[in-house]
């Protein structure tokens, strides 16, 4: 995913671009550039984001095609790179919900076994790895994306945070094709000055912690 100062600064320029109706291909230049040397200094997850930027600016373009190509060719290192971070055996920390109540979660390289409960040995349900294919018409670019068999697409990633190494789940979209979006609800309990301190800076939403 991008990180947040390229995606605020790729927005501004966007904004800026065609509010006033500059040449596009410039920015694509500068992006193209920033993402050859990005995958030259072996930062391929960056390079991508960047070689996503000229895509998202204009696909059609020559540049825009070469850019896909390159994210083409890319994108199944930096997948892998993610999905080493996810292998292993998970158990649910906090905030089980409606739509994801499995308890553990073991990863492999090419499979995903969801237990109801944490100290079940027969998995509940079984889904092989398949990577979607990246939305390259969105700003943001996810390549953590899995479609399971019933046609769910559901975003995986680990995350370092306060020294615990976290695997969030996040449902992007139901059988049905219904598409779902993560709201921050500490901001909005901040902004309506509801509950306390504590409870603004608890951890919201569902994850799970590598079993050692």
């Amino acid at each position: 995913m991008l990180k947040k100062g390229i995606l605020i600064i790729f927005i501004i320029n966007i904004n800026s671009i065609f509010g006033q109706n500059k040449d596009v291909l410039k920015l694509q230049k500068e992006s193209l550039f920033k993402a050859e040397q990005s995958f030259a200094n072996f930062k391929p997850l960056e390079a991508i984001n960047y070689y996503h930027q000229v895509c998202f600016l204009d696909i059609n373009s020559e540049l825009g095609v070469k850019a896909k190509k390159r994210i083409d060719s890319i994108l199944p290192i930096c997948q892998k790179k993610e999905l080493d971070k996810w292998i292993g055996e998970w158990v649910l920390k906090q905030l089980k919900t409606d739509r994801f109540s499995f308890e553990k979660i073991v990863i492999t390289e090419g499979e995903i076994y969801f237990y109801n409960k944490e100290n079940d040995n027969n998995a509940s349900r079984k889904e092989i790895i398949r990577f979607t294919l990246p939305e390259l018409q969105y700003p943001i670019l996810n390549i953590n994306r899995l479609r399971f068999s019933n046609n769910e697409v559901w975003s995986f990633y680990v995350e370092k945070i306060d020294e615990e190494i976290k695997l969030f789940l996040d449902l992007i979209e139901d059988s049905s094709g219904v598409k779902y979006f993560v709201l921050d609800e500490r901001i909005m309990t901040k902004d309506t000055r509801l509950g306390s301190e504590k409870e603004m800076e608890e951890e919201l939403r569902t994850y799970y912690i590598k079993k050692l």
